[in-house]
């Protein structure tokens, strides 16, 4: 089936260049969950790892899909740990293909939580899920060349702190430590960080202040943070005794970063996008408009030349709308342009430049002006080529809603993923990505030239000729292997095959069985034996169903709010001789038997 074109009222005109055309959206998540807060990250060679939260009826969890060059997503894994509730993730993905994801979790109903991070190595599986932290939902930032930036806060909401955490490409996150905290007093939603090609980086956050309960200021604040971890003193971005919301953040390699923000008088008054940058030296410079009043959510995206590309919604006289505005390396922006004025609710957008320079806006349209017809909400998306200066006419990529996220590549070769949306829920991920236009198949990322980041190699170091020899620990984690089926007939167990590829290990298997019912699905936690595995060799891991849990589940299998399977997140934990872990999650639907 061929792309539509949404024809509205558009204030660009479509450029002479052939856009690449998306091919239509397909699911990536769990197709019985409700998903939300994507996030997608793509490197100059095609690989991709995007990510998501998603209830299938029980507690929320983190999932990820990855793609090697211009290929397929994977099936989803699960990366957060069963029967917490999981949210927010970020993933980025370095030169090389290595990934990584942080995301919170809430243990208990107070609300407060870890801060968990996931690795997935270039051409290797998720590795365990790690706790760096107690406090909220982290942020993170990374370079091509592997470097990261992470930050979240902790502490009562009197005296929240905002903390930072550096690490260097190959090197784990000093887990088990907190560092001093950046600034104390950091009421804000927001945390932006990011990173450039020389591993400094910036961190942008919202700060509210109390000036007379229930009157509360909101502003921006930003501070730079050198490649050694170091970070600077906080600066005010937005002035005081104002209200600045919805910020967003890109840093050039010149050092120079763009924080855009929707500035107000109060916090419920009207708000328009006003752009400024902090050098390198921590000078601020002067703010510059970008939006008329009803701006409300922003989003940049930086080219190769440094060029920034700012994209927002506004409402103006009962509609919403697109708009848009570039700036030069170290420029002034343009002045906005339209992609979208229709008598319709839009959210969104989302930006992202290829490695050659052409930029890709995304939205979600509703065609109602409300959230009552799920079958009028449809995600865009619009191109401007490398060096144009206007975008194309959008085109419709599937039925959609809520904010979504992108990324480019190499080339045309950009993604899209946002939640679709039907007649009823569940609403679960999807992702549409480009064709090549000359013959339909996968955009030829495989040829692009990039600079790849280093492999991770170990350091031998060679025994000095007299004294004790120095002594190597084995600090890392063995390796695993899952197979076998991802549907399984309900019986008396789940199975799971697990190998250890190099090294022998002990495997044990857990799991969270999710029998949905009537009200709140109904969880049960299975646990297995320990078991030996020899280097190479394969064991099949089964975990027995109890009386009471096989006729839950066949009395769940028998009603319609299965969607046709329950669902078992089985978690292996693989051990080696030097009690180093890996823990990779599987999930396995049961089907009627």
């Amino acid at each position: 089936m061929l792309v539509a074109v949404v024809v509205a009222s558009f204030a660009t005109v479509a450029t002479a260049h052939a856009d690449p055309v998306f091919a239509p959206a397909t699911p990536i998540g769990t197709v019985e969950a409700n998903a939300g807060s994507p996030s997608v990250a793509a490197n100059a060679k095609g690989d991709a790892v995007a990510v998501w939260d998603e209830d299938a009826g029980g507690d929320a969890e983190v999932v990820a899909s990855t793609r090697d060059g211009d290929g397929p997503f994977s099936a989803p894994v699960v990366l957060s740990i069963p029967g917490d509730f999981a949210y927010t993730p970020t993933a980025v993905i370095d030169a090389a293909g290595n990934a990584t994801v942080v995301w919170g979790e809430v243990l208990d109903s107070t609300g407060y939580g870890n801060v968990e991070v996931a690795d997935h190595p270039a051409g290797g599986s998720w590795g365990a899920a790690q706790t760096v932290a107690r406090g909220n939902a982290g942020a993170l930032a990374g370079d091509p060349a592997g470097d990261q930036l992470l930050t979240w806060t902790d502490g009562p909401l009197a005296a929240t702190n905002l903390r930072v955490l550096y690490r260097h490409h190959g090197q784990p996150f000093a887990l088990g430590t907190t560092p001093p905290p950046l600034e104390t007093g950091t009421y804000g939603s927001t945390i932006l960080p990011a990173l450039d090609a020389a591993g400094d980086g910036v961190i942008a956050w919202t700060h509210d202040t109390v000036v007379d309960y229930p009157n509360i200021e909101t502003h921006v604040e930003a501070a730079r943070v050198a490649s050694d971890g170091t970070a600077g003193a906080p600066v005010s971005l937005t002035p005081y005794h104002a209200s600045a919301f919805s910020p967003a953040l890109v840093l050039a390699d010149s050092g120079v970063a763009t924080v855009v923000s929707a500035d107000g008088d109060t916090a419920s008054g009207p708000r328009s996008f006003h752009a400024r940058t902090l050098a390198a030296d921590g000078t601020v410079g002067p703010a510059q408009p970008l939006s008329g009043a009803g701006a409300d959510v922003a989003a940049l995206a930086l080219d190769p030349s440094g060029a920034v590309t700012a994209a927002w919604t506004r409402a103006v006289s009962g509609t919403t709308r697109v708009e848009q505005a570039t700036a030069p390396a170290g420029g002034t922006f343009s002045q906005p342009a339209t992609l979208l004025d229709a008598d319709a609710a839009t959210s969104g957008p989302a930006v992202a430049a290829a490695p050659n320079g052409q930029t890709l806006i995304a939205w979600g349209h509703d065609g109602t002006h409300s959230s009552g017809d799920a079958g009028d909400r449809t995600e865009q998306a619009a191109f401007r080529a490398a060096g144009a200066a206007t975008f194309g006419l959008p085109q419709t990529l599937g039925t959609g809603d809520d904010r979504p996220s992108a990324a480019i590549g190499c080339q045309d070769d950009a993604i899209d993923v946002f939640r679709t949306v039907g007649a009823q829920e569940p609403y679960p991920m999807s992702a549409a990505t480009t064709i090549d236009p000359a013959d339909h198949g996968p955009s030829p990322c495989a040829a692009t030239t990039t600079t790849t980041a280093p492999p991770v190699t170990a350091s031998v170091t060679t025994p000095p000729v007299s004294g004790p020899p120095v002594v190597v620990h084995d600090t890392t984690a063995p390796q695993a292997k899952l197979s076998g089926a991802t549907k399984q007939k309900a019986g008396t167990s789940i199975s799971v095959t697990v190998a250890c590829p190099s090294e022998a290990c002990t495997a044990r298997a857990t799991a969270v069985l999710t029998v949905p019912r009537t009200g709140k699905a109904k969880l049960y936690k299975l646990t297995g034996a320990p078991h030996k595995i020899g280097a190479g060799k394969h064991i099949t891991l089964k975990l027995t169903l109890s009386k009471a849990e096989r006729g839950a589940v066949a009395k769940a299998l028998r009603g319609r709010k299965t969607r046709g399977g329950v669902k078992a997140a089985v978690a292996i934990t693989v051990t080696d001789a030097a009690g180093n872990a890996r823990r990779v999650v599987r999930t396995i639907k049961l089907t009627p038997a």
